[in-house]
């Protein structure tokens, strides 16, 4: 997946499957702007590259799944501290009632 950063927010956020994608996007909107279809513009300029699209339209991309991939780890690892200092909490607050308990029993 791939993630459309746009200073100018008109693309801003615009998700692509890859990059093949987002060059065909870019592309048929540089075709809009010449007055070409798709086809007439690959023909004549399928030679530019992704990266000089992305100069001319003044976005960047990024890789979302390895930013994805982190954040889900992130995620885990967070949630597993979460859940250890809930059963901390739990785990002490059984051991207090069992104390009380006792402390009970033997009076």
């Amino acid at each position: 997946m791939i993630v459309l950063k746009d200073l100018d927010a008109t693309w801003d956020g615009f998700i692509f499957e890859d990059k093949a994608e987002l060059k065909e996007f870019l592309q048929s909107e540089d075709a809009e702007n010449m007055n070409l279809t798709l086809k007439e513009y690959q023909k004549e300029n399928g030679h530019v590259s992704l990266n000089e699209l992305c100069d001319l339209f003044g976005v960047e991309y990024e890789d979302s799944a390895r930013i994805s991939n982190i954040d889900i780890i992130d995620d885990v690892i967070s949630g597993l501290f979460d859940d250890c200092e809930q059963e901390q909490e739990h785990a002490q607050k059984i051991i207090n009632a069992w104390i009380k308990i006792k402390e009970e029993l033997n009076k």
